[in-house]
């Protein structure tokens, strides 16, 4: 998925937190933030594999499919499994924090997965190829549909403030 997409998917997860838990919007943000971020993993992986520093490099790399191991633990189901256990353990410690970092571990997770990334094998059915300022950019119209509804969603879960 596109790291937008992670944004918008991080949002409207900390957007629902936030109501259901009372929390500030400022944090839901932050949840998007970290959805978005948790990918720098592909730049390290980039980084050991290549031994250089390129944004855009391991961008193309990645959506290129020239990159299949570019991703580090995280993203596999041992990563899931230690990244869960040091949620439970932080939420011995400190519970908003360790929401806060759930929800957007979580929403980026499901979204790498089978269901929804199009990319995964099978799943090549790019309607979208652009490249904007060098960078490879295929876009799937389910991936287009999924982050419209959490767009859509996180301006539902923001109308009670706003009006």
């Amino acid at each position: 998925m596109q790291p937008n997409t992670h944004f918008a998917a991080g949002l409207f997860f900390g957007l629902a937190v936030a109501n259901y838990f009372g929390m500030s919007y400022w944090w839901a943000l932050v949840a998007g933030l970290i959805a978005m971020f948790i990918d720098v993993d592909h730049g390290i992986a980039y980084f050991l594999k290549f031994h250089k520093f390129s944004i855009k490099g391991c961008y193309n790399a990645c959506c290129s499919h020239h990159f299949p191991k570019g991703r580090m633990f995280i993203h596999h189901k041992n990563g899931f499994l230690v990244i869960t256990i040091a949620l439970i353990i932080l939420y011995a410690v400190n519970p908003f924090m360790s929401v806060l970092i759930a929800v957007a571990y979580y929403s980026h997770y499901i979204l790498d997965h089978r269901i929804f990334n199009p990319h995964i094998k099978g799943f090549d059915n790019y309607n979208i190829h652009t490249r904007p300022f060098g960078y490879i950019y295929n876009l799937s119209w389910r991936e287009v549909l999924i982050e419209t509804a959490f767009w859509i969603g996180s301006i539902w879960f923001l109308l009670p403030k706003i009006w």
